[in-house]
């Protein structure tokens, strides 16, 4: 049953990065779509298959994906930022090169909410106790805080090991969080 997902996942990422589209293009020479490539590929593999597997219920496997997908959105936007110079020599654009430095942070913002409402609709509904929902509000504020600080940084070590590995903090928070409780 995942076989499908699996396989959508992995031609999106080979079309991503390989040049075998027409004019040697890849998936990200495209405008406006490396961005959402990337938090699709990332939600899926972190969310929706692991949430099928799990045989979680529908609503809860389709927030969890969402709120996945709007993470990889905010984290993503500072590489976008970042390789604005590139992406100018090769002529692709991205919501960074719309966006103003301002109008980028607040998406960033924007999607970083989104995680933390999202989150508490799983408090709501009784997915998740208390303590995960303030330690949640805690790790998605201080990735905020990280992202916000990208703009100043330009090395490659904080964007390769800093903001990528605020993938796994959210589960090492919840990891955390399971110790104590």
């Amino acid at each position: 049953m995942i076989y499908p997902y699996l396989f959508i996942t992995a031609l999106i990422s080979l079309l991503y990065t390989m040049p075998i589209l027409s004019k040697n293009k890849r998936l990200r020479d495209f405008n406006y779509i490396k961005l959402f490539l990337i938090a699709i590929v990332w939600s899926f593999t972190t969310a929706f298959i692991p949430s099928i597997l799990l045989k979680l219920p529908g609503l809860v496997m389709v927030l969890i994906t969402l709120e996945r997908f709007f993470f990889f959105i905010a984290i993503t936007i500072p590489f976008d930022i970042r390789d604005l110079a590139i992406d100018k020599e090769i002529n692709v654009k991205t919501l960074a090169h719309i966006l103003s430095k301002k109008g980028n942070l607040v998406l960033v913002i924007s999607c970083l909410l989104i995680c933390i409402i999202l989150y508490i609709v799983f408090f709501i509904q009784g997915v998740i106790a208390l303590n995960y929902l303030l330690g949640l509000v805690l790790c998605y504020s201080f990735i905020g805080l990280l992202i916000w600080r990208s703009e100043s940084i330009k090395s490659d070590y904080y964007y390769t090991g800093v903001l990528d590995g605020t993938m796994i903090l959210v589960y090492i928070t919840i990891f955390m969080i399971s110790m104590v409780s």
